[in-house]
């Protein structure tokens, strides 16, 4: 028996293997691909700071918090983490004492509108390309509980996001060798911990320090119960190690 024959889909010649099918398959499941990127990246701008727009009269928020419950009415909830993270990390860089170092907060793009025009479909894309990246960009926003009515809605999240994030890195790791990338724990200003990457350009260059454009490596989480010890042992390092000898 021969083989099933198809026609090709564009250039009047015939098909064995049904290629252009498989490749125009996959050429979809690529842009659903970066359209459930582009829904972490929304996610993200509202988990890395608290950021709760308002867009055609709904209010979009994603709750970051960690509180660890007690056991009965002898046991009270315990603080949440975030607001503990906040607090001492502005208690810890705004003491005043004689000698201590001044400590500011590192400042980082935030680069939300970069990774999204990366991730969106080109001009050249035709309407089901668009439509799988906007299919998917909606279904994983909200999977978050994030009800989102359109893709425009979400992409508006996206643009009215904070260009900057302050915050403290709590590790300071650094690449050895040029080229190389290594990744950092940091918290925010507001108590929510992100990771950084520092990058060095050259084997002589200083490395420098930016919050990762891989979307899967964004996104602010609630600290753990050992924050405070974790801010107070760094900012007291950062804030005296000058005076050691």
């Amino acid at each position: 028996m021969g083989n099933l024959q198809v026609p090709n889909g564009g250039n009047g010649g015939i098909e064995v293997y049904g290629a252009s099918t498989k490749i125009n398959e996959e050429i979809l499941s690529n842009y659903a691909t970066r359209g459930e990127d582009a829904a972490r990246l929304v996610i993200a701008t509202l988990t890395e700071s608290p950021y709760t727009p308002t867009i055609d009269g709904t209010r979009f928020e994603v709750e970051v918090s960690n509180v660890y419950r007690g056991g009965g009415e002898d046991m009270p909830d315990g603080p949440d983490t975030v607001v503990e993270a906040r607090d001492a990390l502005s208690e810890f860089l705004n003491a005043e004492v004689p000698g201590a170092k001044r400590l500011r907060l590192l400042a980082l793009k935030t680069d939300y509108g970069k990774i999204l025009k990366d991730l969106s479909p080109e001009r050249k894309a035709n309407s089901s390309q668009r439509g799988a990246f906007n299919e998917a960009l909606v279904e994983r926003v909200r999977r978050y509980n994030v009800a989102v009515s359109s893709p425009e809605q979400a992409l508006m999240i996206v643009a009215g996001a904070p260009k900057w994030l302050e915050l403290l890195k709590l590790t300071d790791d650094t690449p050895s060798y040029s080229g190389r990338t290594v990744s950092n724990e940091a918290v925010t200003a507001d108590g929510r911990m992100v990771t950084t990457h520092s990058i060095r350009k050259s084997s002589i260059s200083t490395p420098w320090d930016v919050l990762p454009t891989n979307v899967r490596t964004r996104g602010g989480k609630a600290p753990g119960s050992g924050i405070v010890s974790t801010i107070e042992r760094r900012v007291l390092d950062l804030r005296t190690k000058h005076t050691r000898r």
